[in-house]
């Protein structure tokens, strides 16, 4: 799958394709989303994405765990817990290389 031709498919600002392509990277090893398929994936991708733009955060809870993210127009926090073993706290720059 191209992202890049996904993102455009959403009609959203291409601007805001870096958010988008980290919040994917982000939810394919999230372990709250290990359920999800392709086009499961890419509606949460979507929903993260204008929840973020929107509220400045988003939460995913699953049976394999939970993803929260927090958006502040520049870092992107993310938080994940699989409710055992495994736990992630990162914070990307986004549009940083």
């Amino acid at each position: 799958m191209d992202l890049k031709q996904l993102y455009g498919s959403l009609h959203r600002d291409p601007e805001d394709y870096p958010l988008f392509a980290q919040i994917w990277q982000v939810l394919t090893f999230a372990p709250s989303c290990r359920h999800a398929d392709e086009e499961e994936l890419v509606s949460l991708a979507a929903d993260a994405f204008d929840y973020l733009q929107t509220n400045g955060e988003w939460q995913m809870t699953s049976a394999t765990g939970t993803t929260k993210l927090r958006w502040d127009g520049t870092n992107l926090a993310v938080e994940e817990d699989d409710g055992r073993d495994y736990y992630y706290q990162n914070t990307f720059v986004v549009g940083e290389a």
